[in-house]
């Protein structure tokens, strides 16, 4: 049997002769009833409390496993976000460094042509030096036979003129 303030209040016991004073008796459970409503009342109200606090700590621990599943995605789209950033950089690297072979290969080409024209020119100059060489070395030799052509038929007129002047 449960005990309740009801019970105590209710309670009789059987009179004796030099028993307990009944009313003594009554005043003290009557006490007894009151502290112990006090006491069902405060456990009624800490039981509430109890419940409330613990739909609280599990709306928290709810809240808490959610804090932590969006900081864990956050934290792998974030690496993600990163090793994405880098792998982006390694390619635009990768590309300039290829852009900049490119860029180079294709200088060196020119410079190759360049160069390659530059032995034709030069050669091409040698051979008109020589042959402009060999054309005024011809013309001054032609000129000189000419000249020693021209010598020698006006000595053979003067030859053929001073017999006759004799």
């Amino acid at each position: 049997m449960k005990i309740n303030p009801v019970n105590i209040k209710s309670q009789t016991f059987s009179k004796t002769f030099r028993g307990y004073d009944t009313t003594e008796v009554k005043t003290f459970l009557s006490n007894l009833a009151d502290d112990l409503a006090e006491i069902l009342q405060e456990n009624v109200k800490l039981k509430n409390d109890l419940e409330y606090h613990i739909s609280k700590n599990s709306e928290y621990v709810r809240i808490e496993k959610n804090l932590q599943e969006v900081l864990l995605k956050t934290q792998e789209d974030s690496e993600k976000a990163l090793e994405k950033a880098k792998q982006e950089a390694e390619n635009i690297v990768q590309k300039a460094k290829e852009e900049a072979n490119t860029i180079i290969n294709e200088a060196k080409a020119k410079v190759d042509k360049l160069n390659e024209e530059i032995d034709i020119l030069e050669n091409h100059k040698k051979l008109l030096l020589i042959k402009l060489k060999n054309f005024v070395s011809l013309e001054a030799n032609l000129l000189k036979t000419s000249l020693n052509s021209n010598d020698t038929t006006s000595n053979n007129e003067d030859k053929i003129e001073s017999p006759k002047e004799q």
